[in-house]
């Protein structure tokens, strides 16, 4: 499954926190969207659903590469940050049948 995100958060170098609309002292992202794939998903009281997934597209793997933690390229992404909402369903899917 391949999920379109807007906005997501990574690990900086340091391995703090990342935005990728740059807000968090770090070069933002360049293009519109990313394209990932989730790992892990689970509902979050104060946050609703929330995401980890890596990169599925080639300008997203070059942007972590250049401005990312060296080896930890997971991105995390809300239900919030969807491109299109009706992806949301199918992550919840994804979510609810982890481990089974």
């Amino acid at each position: 499954m391949e999920i379109t995100v807007t906005e997501f958060c990574f690990n900086n170098p340091a391995g703090g926190t990342a935005i990728s609309d740059g807000s968090f002292n770090n070069e933002a992202y360049p293009q519109r969207t990313a394209t990932v794939t989730p790992i892990k998903g689970w509902h979050d009281y104060e946050c609703g659903w929330r995401f980890i997934g890596t990169s599925a597209d080639p300008q997203l793997t070059a942007y972590l590469e250049a401005h990312g933690h060296a080896t930890d390229r997971r991105v995390f992404f809300s239900e919030f940050d969807l491109a299109d909402r009706r992806d949301l369903g199918p992550l919840i899917d994804f979510a609810n049948h982890q481990g089974q």
